[in-house]
């Protein structure tokens, strides 16, 4: 395959190039049979092939013995970046030159390529920090222990290529680098938390369970019989109340913090003289007043029941407001006769408030019987 270069002359010290527009016919230029002969010189045509490696095709070029192949433009390789031409392919130790290198033969030239390296980065909302990394275009993306993050009160659900929506997760071991820089997303789910009350000898409170960050409502308060409830404590010492807001990030026990209640002792004396009511806290120990009195009467006690059946013990204060009675043993009185040297008379006794009968007149000789009287004047 060639093409027409130009007519050459020669008198025996050429070859020389004849042109048709500067060279004439001359004494110097005509050989021995007065003839001047041209020789037509012709040059080979080679072709040089482009192998673009997987690169975008790049059409072949036909190029004179001796001349200079035209630079193409370069090709395109999703992942890659384009490192030259080179005829020697996957050694790549001799770089073609278009702007010195003749082509002297048919050349097939080598597209080099290097892989893009792109970055990897780890948005993990909230969670622990996780490096980024370089990763080459097309290399498998594998999430490592190192790349899960922590986040409190959280469980990790993955890595997701969109954020918020989380449709497109990431499929560790299986999905590769795509040809740009990637962020992936870090997914979590709320862990379920259980708050558990120790009611500390009151009723029982049911657990909650919750998301954790979720408001948080406290329960109705137990009930304790001669308590007051105070609250809830995070610590058994109970020391340090609890504020309810939002579910915890883990599990808790709560704490009844309890104070005794006051209480009042009522006491009826049924009659006799006014007692003072006791008020004290629940279970603190309680003294028995003085005894009250009552005229005619004799105290025998204190009694739980209106009907005064039950004795009542002082020990300490119940768990709720109590009213007790005073028990009276009425008073025997003895009626002691003095007849002043009359007939003697039978002393009588009677109770307290008991009707009297005046009893048989005495007698004295030589004397009427004129009445009783309290005092010895008479």
């Amino acid at each position: 395959n060639y093409t027409f270069s130009h007519w050459e002359w020669d008198d025996g010290y050429g070859p020389y190039t004849w042109n048709f527009a500067s060279d004439t016919l001359s004494d110097d230029k005509v050989t021995s049979g007065n003839d001047i002969i041209l020789t037509a010189v012709w040059l080979e045509i080679f072709t040089v092939t482009f192998d673009s490696n997987g690169g975008s095709a790049v059409d072949p070029e036909d190029v004179n013995d001796g001349d200079f192949a035209s630079e193409p433009s370069d090709p395109m390789k999703t992942g890659y970046t384009f490192a030259g031409w080179f005829t020697d392919d996957g050694v790549w130790s001799d770089e073609w030159v278009f702007a010195t290198d003749e082509v002297t033969e048919d050349t097939t030239l080598y597209a080099k390529w290097s892989i893009n390296e792109w970055l990897l980065t780890f948005d993990t909302n909230g969670g622990s920090f996780v490096f980024a990394r370089d990763l080459d275009y097309g290399k498998t993306i594998t999430i490592y222990g190192t790349d899960e993050p922590d986040k409190e009160g959280y469980t990790f659900e993955g890595y997701y290529y969109d954020d918020d929506t989380f449709l497109v997760p990431v499929n560790s071991g299986t999905d590769t680098m795509p040809d740009n820089d990637l962020q992936l997303h870090a997914k979590w789910s709320a862990n379920s938390i259980t708050i558990t009350f120790v009611s500390n000898g009151g009723s029982s409170v049911d657990p909650i369970t919750q998301d954790f960050g979720t408001d948080l409502t406290e329960p109705e308060d137990p009930t304790r019989a001669g308590y007051v409830f105070e609250g809830w404590c995070s610590d058994e010492e109970l020391t340090t109340p609890y504020t309810f807001t939002t579910m915890p990030a883990y599990d808790k026990t709560l704490y009844a913090d309890w104070s005794p209640d006051d209480f009042t002792i009522t006491f009826d004396t049924n009659g006799g003289t006014a007692i003072d009511p006791i008020t004290q806290a629940y279970l603190s120990e309680v003294t028995a007043p003085d005894d009250p009195t009552r005229e005619g009467y004799t105290f025998s006690g204190w009694f739980s029941d209106v009907e005064l059946a039950t004795e009542y013990e002082f020990t300490t204060i119940p768990d709720h407001d109590i009213t007790i009675y005073a028990k009276w043993s009425v008073n025997s009185y003895t009626i002691t006769f003095e007849t002043n040297e009359g007939s003697t008379i039978a002393p009588a006794i009677y109770d307290y408030g008991e009707s009297t009968e005046a009893p048989t007149d005495p007698t004295y000789d030589d004397y009427t019987f004129a009445g009783w009287y309290s005092d010895e004047e008479l």
